[in-house]
């Protein structure tokens, strides 16, 4: 995971915005190109671009914050417009994108088969790029492991899809229309979906035999991880004593730094039935780790989990990420994403999770 290209001070340039943008416009030229190619005007496809993107960035907002937590967004509903907290849905996006597309063609008066005909090898090479931007972030979903790579099947999936349209579009393309550009596109996307097969044979494998995720009701894998002072701590230490909450955190990640102080004031006001444990997976050493907890303040131990081996135990989909394991080892309540853990919703959470059995 590289979520950070450059960090200047407070500033970061961040690979998933960047990568995200390059997707747009590698989608954007490729359809413009294949509108040449096919007869149609290229600047009808470059104006109906915009609203289409706009409405795939809206819908993939609306998507996610209707059917992964409805009832926590109605709890608070000023989060729903917080996308840098994370929750953006392809599929949310390709049914906005798909309504504006129909809205565009009435518009332009085209026809709908001919438009989709121009449009759909752009939107499929912009996702594939697009899935970059969250293998990049490291929050591709459920991801298996190849030799210590994080490969996202859906990633994989569709460097193979787009290498097939890549390919088609090729051959059925003269000779004369088939410019060296083209050419090379062509080239890299088979390499890529080459590779991508190979990948997913071997993540098959690996995947079978990796430990399952977290399933609520059921026993917390046990860990044992180095807090900041170098002193092991085991999860299971804690059975029978306090309830547990896993956070799995970043110093890169924004969502991360806004969540902590919440983490903090729960940690202090439950500090006899609650043991708050950070779990650091920054790669850079813990010198920076230990500046991030003095800057916040946070009391609550800080373990190190830099090389991820209890993140991949744990099926990390995206950061921050909880979990509440009650006095009997059980998996109670998971989050992914920011959370403010003093607001109502979540004190009636860990009230259930604290309630004797």
């Amino acid at each position: 995971m590289y979520p950070i290209l450059v960090e200047l001070g407070s500033y970061q340039l961040r690979a998933y915005g960047v990568v995200v943008a390059l997707a747009i416009l590698t989608g954007i030229w490729f359809a413009a190109r294949e509108a040449r190619r096919k007869g149609l005007d290229s600047a009808v496809i470059t104006d109906a671009a915009w609203p289409i993107i706009l409405a795939a960035l809206v819908g993939a907002r609306l998507y996610y914050v209707v059917f992964h937590d409805p009832a926590g967004y109605l709890v608070r509903p000023l989060e729903i417009v917080a996308v840098w907290h994370g929750g953006l849905s392809v599929h949310g996006a390709l049914l906005g994108g798909l309504l504006a597309a129909v809205w565009s063609i009435r518009r332009h008066r085209l026809a709908f088969w001919r438009f989709a005909d121009v449009v759909a090898p752009g939107v499929i090479l912009g996702q594939t790029v697009g899935q970059i931007a969250c293998l990049l972030n490291g929050d591709s979903g459920d991801p298996p492991m190849v030799a210590g790579v994080v490969v996202p099947p859906a990633a994989s999936a569709l460097l193979v899809v787009a290498a097939a349209s890549l390919w088609w579009w090729r051959r059925t393309a003269s000779l004369e229309e088939a410019s060296s550009v083209s050419r090379r596109v062509e080239t890299v996307g088979l390499v890529l979906g080459t590779v991508s097969l190979l990948l997913v044979g071997g993540a098959s494998a690996v995947r079978a035999a990796a430990p399952a995720a977290p399933e609520l009701g059921r026993p917390a894998p046990d860990f044992t991880l180095p807090d900041l002072a170098g002193k092991l701590v085991r999860l299971a230490a804690f059975q029978g004593k306090k309830v547990v909450l896993i956070n799995f955190w970043a110093t890169w990640c924004p969502p991360c730094r806004e969540e902590m102080p919440t983490l903090e004031r729960l940690a202090r006001l439950h500090r006899d039935a609650l043991e708050v444990l950070g779990v650091n997976i920054d790669s850079s050493g813990p010198a920076k780790v230990r500046a991030f907890v003095r800057e916040l303040g946070i009391s609550f131990p800080i373990l190190l989990d830099p090389d991820l081996a209890v993140g991949k135990l744990y099926r990390l989909r995206g950061l921050p990420s909880s979990f509440v394991i009650d006095r009997e080892g059980i998996v109670r309540f998971r989050e992914i994403g920011f959370r403010d853990w003093t607001d109502a919703e979540s004190q009636f959470v860990l009230d259930q999770a604290l309630r004797p059995r």
